[in-house]
């Protein structure tokens, strides 16, 4: 396979036969919607064609698809067994065209059990009509291999999103628990140095020289209170959370424009749906070759028309005139499909009941192409949506580096302080100057009075590099998540 195709081709032929054989390609739903839309165009055309009353014409049609439809989902079941990609992607389509001619074989029993004249068909039109059907089957399998892939990777998204918020809450919460441990232990040791200050200063003479010492201590207590009352203030709270979604009119707004937007896939989309479907519905009118001519006429003015509409139309209306967009596509949509309307009802007797059968058969195709506009704005928007969550998670992911930084700078902060050296430690100066103001000697305060001046020096020193610390993870974290 890599020798015919290439390393590109061979890339190419994966991607196609990962959609094509995934999980979902014999799903019931997209299964019976496509079933029904190939049957909507025969039922009328069977009807119109048939002498017999129509009740019974339209009960075969729709029975031989439903029969299609069950042949379908339980081959299915056995195909999506095979391991082999290729031999899976060869089976499912396959699948799907002798899918048709298992529908064409029911409605011929059908039709020759209740004793009603066959439509007759040749070879080649049913072969055409099998054709159809299996463009028409692999297209729903598209959509819901792309919706599925699409809605899932939201889903993804969102989880990871929900993840990651969690361990930025619990880091949070983390260093906020460290706070206010600190803050309350630093509190008390400072409200109880300020007691022992009082008493001295009560029941000792102070000389001039322990008296400068105290200021500079009552000033490293006002210190310490501020750093502390400001570091819990400085961060986002934990229960703060990133958008997750895009605001409903920026959505809304953003469906729209993809709806408008430009599709290069729409001209190959009508020239197929053309050729095949105009081929296909005029098979139970005529059997003459000549449909395949005005086929490929109008898949020809299809392809021609939708192209310079995109190359020279679109282009000439701007962006942000998004309801002027869609009212020319709409409108030009309405035009070509009514000279599809009168292009099947002048080949199929240029009647009442000719052009009655034609519009049925140019409605569906309305349907179709509006529907196939709606799921590319759909997928186009849960795509944006994808890619905000993912641009979220990156911008969490960068928050949890800093907030888990910042945790391990401030624990470390919080061990020298609590946990290290116990001669150095806030604990220690308060139980010093304690025991001097209960004793009451100016010797014994002299001595130690510095030591005690030292480590509050040092706990203010500090703490403020911390603060500094906070602000500026504070301001990145929040310019980032929006907070």
């Amino acid at each position: 396979m890599s020798r015919l195709l290439g390393d590109g081709g061979l890339a190419r032929f994966k991607g196609f036969a990962t959609q094509v054989c995934g999980p979902h390609a014999f799903d019931f739903i997209p299964v019976f919607l496509a079933s029904m839309f190939i049957a909507l165009g025969a039922t009328t055309v069977a009807v119109s064609a048939s002498e017999d009353p129509g009740i019974y014409t339209a009960s075969a049609v729709l029975l031989s698809k439903a029969i299609s439809v069950t042949f379908l989902v339980s081959v299915g079941n056995l195909i999506l067994r095979v391991k082999s990609l290729s031999a899976r992607t060869v089976l499912v389509i396959t699948a799907y065209f002798v899918s048709s001619l298992v529908a064409n074989a029911a409605m011929n029993l059908l039709l020759a059990a209740w004793n009603i004249n066959l439509i007759d068909r040749q070879l080649w039109q049913i072969l055409f009509a099998s054709l159809f059907a299996t463009f028409i089957y692999l297209g729903a399998n598209w959509s819901t291999h792309a919706i599925y892939e699409n809605l899932y990777q939201v889903r993804t998204a969102r989880n990871i999103l929900d993840d990651l918020s969690g361990q930025r809450s619990e880091l949070i919460r983390s260093v906020n628990e460290g706070r206010i441990f600190v803050a309350r232990e630093l509190s008390l040791e400072v409200q109880s140095t300020l007691g022992s200050i009082e008493t001295i200063e009560s029941k000792i003479t102070v000389s001039g020289i322990n008296s400068g010492e105290l200021d500079q201590l009552k000033s490293s207590l006002t210190e310490v209170t501020v750093r502390v009352s400001a570091l819990s203030q400085r961060f986002p709270d934990s229960t703060q959370q990133t958008k997750r979604n895009l605001n409903p009119r920026q959505t809304l707004r953003y469906f729209l424009e993809s709806v408008a937007s430009e599709n290069r896939y729409l001209p190959a989309l009508m020239a197929l749906l053309s050729l095949f479907g105009l081929g296909t519905w005029l098979g139970y009118l005529t059997d003459s070759t000549s449909i395949l001519i005005w086929g490929s006429v109008l898949s020809l003015v299809g392809f021609v028309v939708f192209w310079l509409y995109l190359k020279i139309l679109i282009p000439l209306i701007p962006r942000r005139m998004i309801m002027l967009r869609i009212t020319v596509l709409e409108m030009l949509l309405l035009l070509y499909l009514f000279f599809w309307f009168l292009l099947i009802g002048f080949i199929t007797g240029d009647n009442a009941t000719a052009y009655g059968v034609a519009l049925a058969n140019a409605v569906i195709p309305f349907i179709t192409f509006n529907a196939a506009v709606v799921l590319g704005g759909v997928l186009r928007t849960t795509q944006a949506q994808r890619s905000q969550l993912l641009a979220q998670a990156m911008a969490l992911r960068a928050s949890l580096k800093e907030i888990e930084e910042l945790r391990k700078t401030e624990e470390s902060l919080w061990k020298i302080l609590f946990a290290g050296d116990i001669a150095s430690s806030p604990t220690t100066a308060s139980v010093m100057l304690r025991d001097v103001s209960l004793c009451g000697d100016q010797t014994r305060l002299a001595e130690l009075l510095p030591n005690v001046v030292t480590i509050w020096s040092s706990v203010a020193e500090q703490l403020p590099s911390v603060g500094q610390t906070v602000s500026a993870t504070s301001s990145k974290t929040s310019g980032r998540l929006g907070l």
